[in-house]
């Protein structure tokens, strides 16, 4: 990502920013959720900012930096629709007039989410507002946002498109780049691919079951994949059910032989690839591109 152009890579976890620097990642880290309190320090520490939406978690902060000598910037979400995180327009120059008061704290800039929740795609006309939210601010206080974080990988139609105000500088993109797709309606992006990640799973058993039905079960389930779908490539296959350790797949339609031991691939989606990058009991393997 960083060759690709990526300017600083971000995490909503603390333990995977922490395995970033234990890497060798030397460039700017973002905490894309506020730090909990017990995560303060060490998320001060690791990285030059965070997504925060509360007075309380920025007072930690400040509480913190004084003793580490260190000013910490913050980016204050403003809700504009979604539902999930982010100061009401109304309450944004409250809240920011106490944080300005605060040492060792700096409002680097503000941001917004959209589509997590309501899939509700991004709008120019929302990403207009926010940046009239910018100005207001900088007007009021006298300041100067350096950021303007307009979204996540919902916004790329809008990209494609050239609808993107100028002053939104940051994207925070995830699934576009891993997935090669935008999240709204999941078109592949010109130029991506869409397969660079397979999920490898072996069968357990072949039979035929209820309604002469032939299935295969496979070793992955709940506790690997959550509720997050996967395409079988085998064609023909399609899943019928999973459980907490098994994956059943109806291959009535296949005509590829399927036995005791053959490997099956699927493409995981964005939600079946969180669970699954995340489980300890699911091998992970980087091929080198030949």
């Amino acid at each position: 990502m960083l060759k690709g152009g990526i300017r600083r890579l971000a995490d909503s976890r603390l333990k995977n920013l922490e395995r970033l620097r234990q890497g060798g990642i030397k460039g700017p880290l973002l905490k894309l959720i506020p730090p909990l309190k017990e995560e303060v320090e060490k998320t001060i520490l690791l990285t030059e900012g965070s997504l925060v939406s509360s007075y309380e978690v920025c007072q930690w902060i400040s509480e913190k930096t004084e003793g580490l000598g260190k000013k910490y910037g913050v980016i204050l979400m403003v809700e504009m629709g979604e539902g999930r995180e982010g100061l009401k327009r109304e309450e944004i120059k409250k809240v920011a007039a106490k944080i300005l008061k605060l040492k060792g704290i700096e409002i680097k800039g503000i941001g917004t989410n959209v589509a997590c929740l309501t899939k509700l795609p991004p709008t120019p006309q929302i990403l207009e507002h926010l940046v009239e939210i910018a100005k207001e601010l900088e007007t009021y206080f006298g300041i100067q946002l350096k950021i303007i974080s307009g979204g996540n990988s919902s916004a790329w139609l809008l990209i494609e498109k050239g609808k993107i105000p100028s002053r939104i500088n940051e994207l925070r993109i995830g699934e576009a780049i891993l997935l090669g797709q935008e999240t709204i309606f999941h078109q592949p992006i010109p130029g991506t691919y869409q397969d660079a990640f397979k999920l490898k799973v072996e069968v357990l058993e072949v039979e035929k079951k209820a309604y002469n039905r032939k299935q295969a079960l496979l070793a992955v389930g709940r506790q690997d994949l959550a509720d997050g779908e996967v395409k079988p490539l085998l064609e023909g296959a399609k899943e019928i059910r999973r459980s907490s350790d098994h994956l059943i797949i109806d291959i009535s339609h296949v005509e590829e032989r399927v036995k005791v031991g053959s490997i099956v691939e699927f493409i995981p989606s964005y939600f079946a690839m969180l669970a699954l990058m995340t489980s300890p009991f699911v091998q992970k393997e980087i091929l080198e591109e030949k």
